[in-house]
């Protein structure tokens, strides 16, 4: 997937911010997605935030209870 760098950097940041905030509440981040991007955000993710677990929709557990404690979206205008 070709992104323009500086809308790449944008987006980091705004996951790493995401990242840090969930972790200052005690919780173990994780990123749910749309299976169509899950791979690259986590390529692209995985040198900053190696540990970061991100699943597509599709990965869940029939059944499984999620809470959304944050939302990072990709502003078009970026």
């Amino acid at each position: 997937v070709n992104i323009d760098p500086n809308v790449m950097q944008k987006l980091l940041k705004q996951i790493s911010g995401e990242v840090e905030r969930v972790i200052l509440k005690g919780y173990n981040p994780v990123i749910l997605c749309a299976p169509v991007v899950r791979i690259n955000l986590k390529r692209m993710t995985e040198r900053q935030l190696p540990h970061l677990v991100i699943l597509s929709y599709n990965e869940l557990v029939q059944g499984i209870e999620v809470q959304a404690l944050g939302m990072v979206v990709l502003d078009n205008a970026s």
